[in-house]
């Protein structure tokens, strides 16, 4: 879908898409199915209004004060973390794609650290103190390198 006076040439347009389901169901063992979705896409690529659309078919659709919980999965991009801020009980969450993208990227990063295994691990035992403590260590080892980086390069200019 192009953008309505899109300037030529320009590439990674986003796209507002939004998903409403209930949940999902189990189809087999490396398949789920998304119960009940609804999309919403808004043609003007404004993000608010997508969302006031989406706030409305919920409260229509669904008794807002009996949810236990709204989640909103993304990958942290502005727009998608302004959404349903109305809603009580409202969890954002990282989506699978942009989750693989992030570790692949830290992994990239810290080669040498076994990163991805340590992360997997940790998340799939739900032990997030170890995944947060992991990333602070190698964030910290990170801004050391930076440092010790600065400090021959104060010596050499």
């Amino acid at each position: 879908m192009q953008k309505p006076k899109k300037e030529r040439g320009k590439q990674n347009q986003i796209v507002p898409l939004v998903t409403v389901s209930e949940g999902i169901e189990k189809v087999s063992e490396r398949r789920n199915r998304t119960i009940r979705p609804m999309h919403f896409v808004d043609e003007e690529f404004n993000g608010k209004q997508l969302w006031e659309s989406v706030e409305g078919y919920i409260a229509k659709a669904y008794d807002t004060e009996t949810l236990k919980h709204t989640y909103v999965h993304g990958g942290g991009e502005k727009w998608i973390e302004k959404g349903l801020n109305a809603f009580k009980r409202t969890k954002h969450i990282i989506d699978g794609y942009h989750y693989q993208k992030e570790l692949d990227r830290i992994c990239k990063r810290f080669s040498k650290r076994n990163v991805r295994t340590v992360i997997t691990t940790a998340i799939t035992n739900d032990d997030k103190h170890k995944v947060d403590h992991f990333l602070h260590t190698l964030m910290e080892a990170r801004r050391k390198k930076m440092w010790r980086q600065r400090k021959v390069l104060e010596h050499i200019c």
